[in-house]
């Protein structure tokens, strides 16, 4: 990663066909290895505050 990888700010920006509850997924992976300078800022405290419900 050179750069910053970061989520919309809450579910109300994320597109209605993809799962509000995950904006980074790695399914079956096996040996991956990430590196670079950059950053994968995960805007924690926005999302951590939301209930847990699904929003529509």
């Amino acid at each position: 990663v050179d750069g910053v990888l970061m989520p919309p700010d809450g579910p109300d920006n994320w597109p209605k066909e993809d799962s509000p509850r995950q904006w980074l997924v790695f399914y079956k992976v096996d040996g991956m290895t990430l590196q670079g300078e950059g950053l994968i800022e995960g805007n924690g405290q926005k999302w951590w505050d939301l209930p847990c419900k699904p929003h529509r």
